[in-house]
C-alpha cells in the first residue's frame, strides 16, 4: 500500500483496527466504504446465495452456536448447513462446540440482512428451545421473544428475569428487565 492509501485507511477507519484491516484487504483502487458495517455487508453480499442465507440465519442464534442446534433452529440438516457455512470462514471460526462469529459486528450485520419475518420465526424457535431447557436464562428467553415480536411472552419472561435479578441482588439489572 502506498503512503496515501495508508493515510486514507487510517482516516476512514477512525482508529478501529478491525475496520482498518478490512479496508486494507480491499482491491487496489477500490473506493473505501463509509463504515465497517458497509465492508461486512459487501463481503456477505458477495457470498453465494446458500452461504449468505445460512450465515444470516445462524446469526440470529448468537455469537456462538453448535451445528446441531443451528440445524434444528433453521430447519436444515447439519451436513448441508456445514457445507453452506464452510465458505464463510472469514467471518466464522470453528470451536469445540461448533462455530462462532469472529466478531459481533459481523454477526449483527449478517442478522440485519435477513428478511424480517424469517428473523422473527427463527427468534421464536430459539426462544422456545431456550425456554424448554433444564435451567433457562429468562433474560435470554425474553430477548428472543422480544425479537420475535411476541409481547406476551416477552413480558412473562422479562418478569421472571427481573425477579431472578432481584434475588441475585442485581437491582440495577432488575429495573431494566421489569
Amino acid at each position: 500500500l502506498s503512503a496515501a492509501q495508508v493515510d486514507a485507511i487510517v482516516e476512514r477507519s477512525g482508529g478501529n483496527p478491525r475496520f482498518a484491516q478490512r479496508l486494507a484487504r480491499l482491491p487496489t483502487g477500490a473506493e473505501l466504504p463509509p463504515s465497517l458495517e458497509a465492508v461486512v455487508a459487501a463481503r456477505i453480499d458477495r457470498m453465494a446465495g446458500p452461504t449468505r442465507a445460512a450465515l444470516r440465519e445462524v446469526a440470529t442464534i448468537g455469537n456462538e452456536f453448535s451445528l446441531r442446534d443451528a440445524a434444528e433452529i433453521t430447519g436444515s440438516d447439519a451436513a448441508t448447513l456445514a457445507n453452506r457455512l464452510g465458505p464463510a470462514r472469514e467471518l466464522l471460526a470453528p470451536t469445540e462446540r461448533g462455530w462462532r462469529f469472529r466478531d459481533d459486528q459481523a454477526r449483527l450485520v449478517a442478522a440485519a440482512g435477513l428478511d424480517r419475518q424469517r428473523r422473527r420465526t427463527l427468534h421464536s424457535r430459539i426462544a422456545r428451545r431456550l425456554a424448554a431447557g433444564a435451567r433457562p436464562n429468562a433474560a435470554s428467553v425474553a430477548d428472543h421473544w422480544f425479537r420475535a415480536g411476541n409481547d406476551r411472552e416477552t413480558l412473562r419472561w422479562s418478569e421472571q428475569a427481573g425477579a431472578a435479578a432481584i434475588d441475585a441482588g442485581a437491582t440495577a439489572q432488575a429495573t431494566v428487565l421489569f
